[in-house]
C-alpha cells in the first residue's frame, strides 16, 4: 500500500444534493488541494482507479465493446485509447495486476500532489459512485463526506435543472413525469440513505453525514463541524464569491434558502404520498418532516 502525507477527502452525494456547495466550502482552505474549476468535477483519483480497472480487465471473444478494439491496434503509434486486455490468459492474474497498477499510479499521484501543491495536507474530489470509495480505500485511508438532501426537494431541483438546461440528466428519461421519476428516485434514495447512515454510524472518524439543508440554513455550524472533522479551517468565502456564478449556471431557485422545502408547493399530492409510503422512516431519521 502506498503512503501519502495527504488526507484524501471524497465527497459522495447523489445528484443535486449539495456536492458543489460542499466543494466550495473545501475550496476555502489552501490546505485542501484539487482543481478549482467550477463545478469541481475534475476527477484525477477516479481516473487512475478506472485506468487500473481497464488495464487489468480481459474481454471474452463474445463480449461487445462500444468501440473497435483488438490486439492489432496496439501496433498503432497514434493509439489514443485503450480497451480491456485482448483476451483472457492463464499467464496473468488480473486482480494482482489491478493492485499493482493502482498502487503505482497512486504513488505518482501522491508525489505530484506533494510537489505541485506545497503546503497542502488534503486532497478532495467528488465521487460519482460508491465503488470508487471502496477502491480508494484500498489505496489510502480516505475520509468520506456523505452529502444528503430531502429527496422531495432533490426531485424538484432535478426537474428545474433539466428545464433550465434543456437536458435529461440525473436519471431523468424522455417521457418521465413527477410520478414515474419519483418511483425510481425512492428506490435509489432508500439504498443511498441507508448506506450513508450506516457508514457515518460505523466510523465517525472516516465518514461524516452532511445535510444540504444544514449547509444552507446552519452554515456556520456546518463549517465548524467540517473544520473540526478535517482538522483545517474552512469559511464560506468561496460560496459568497461565486454566488452570482452559481445562480446563473447551477442554481434552480432564487436563493439557496428558497430551495429548501419547495416540494410542499411543487409536488403533486400523489407524489407526496409516494415519498411518505416509500421513505417515511428515512425521512424521519434524517429530520425531514
Amino acid at each position: 500500500m502506498s503512503s501519502t502525507r495527504h488526507t484524501v477527502v471524497l465527497v459522495r452525494t447523489p445528484g443535486r444534493a449539495g456536492s458543489t456547495l460542499t466543494m466550495q466550502l473545501l475550496a476555502s482552505s489552501p490546505r485542501i488541494a484539487f482543481d478549482r474549476r467550477f463545478p469541481y468535477e475534475v476527477r484525477h483519483l477516479a481516473y487512475l482507479i478506472r485506468a487500473a480497472q481497464v488495464i487489468s480487465t480481459a474481454a471474452g471473444p463474445s463480449e461487445e465493446l462500444p468501440f473497435p478494439w483488438s490486439q492489432r491496434q496496439l501496433a498503432d503509434s497514434a493509439l489514443n485509447h485503450l480497451g480491456p486486455l485482448p483476451g483472457r490468459s492463464a499467464l496473468f492474474d488480473p486482480a494482482r495486476r489491478r493492485r499493482a497498477v493502482s498502487e503505482a499510479l497512486f504513488r505518482i499521484f501522491s508525489e505530484e500532489l506533494a510537489e505541485n501543491a506545497p503546503g497542502s495536507t488534503h486532497y478532495a474530489e467528488k465521487v460519482a459512485s460508491g465503488d470508487l470509495v471502496e477502491h480508494a480505500r484500498t489505496l489510502t485511508r480516505a475520509k468520506v463526506i456523505y452529502g444528503v438532501r430531502d429527496p422531495r426537494d432533490q426531485l424538484i431541483s432535478i426537474m428545474r435543472f433539466n428545464e433550465k438546461r434543456g437536458s435529461l440528466k440525473f436519471g431523468w428519461r424522455a417521457g418521465d413525469d413527477q410520478l414515474s421519476f419519483a418511483k425510481r428516485l425512492c428506490r435509489q434514495s432508500r439504498r443511498y440513505l441507508d448506506a450513508a447512515l450506516s457508514a457515518a454510524k460505523a466510523s465517525e472518524r472516516d465518514a461524516l453525514l452532511v445535510r444540504y439543508e444544514d449547509i444552507v440554513s446552519r452554515r456556520a455550524h456546518t463549517i465548524e463541524r467540517l473544520s473540526d472533522w478535517l482538522g483545517v479551517e474552512l469559511t464560506d468565502s468561496v460560496v459568497r464569491e461565486q454566488q452570482d456564478h452559481l445562480a446563473a449556471r447551477h442554481a434552480t431557485s432564487l436563493s439557496a434558502r428558497q430551495s429548501v422545502g419547495r416540494w410542499r408547493d411543487e409536488l403533486s399530492p400523489e407524489v407526496k404520498d409516494l415519498f411518505e409510503r416509500e421513505l417515511g422512516p428515512s425521512l424521519q431519521a434524517m429530520g425531514w418532516q
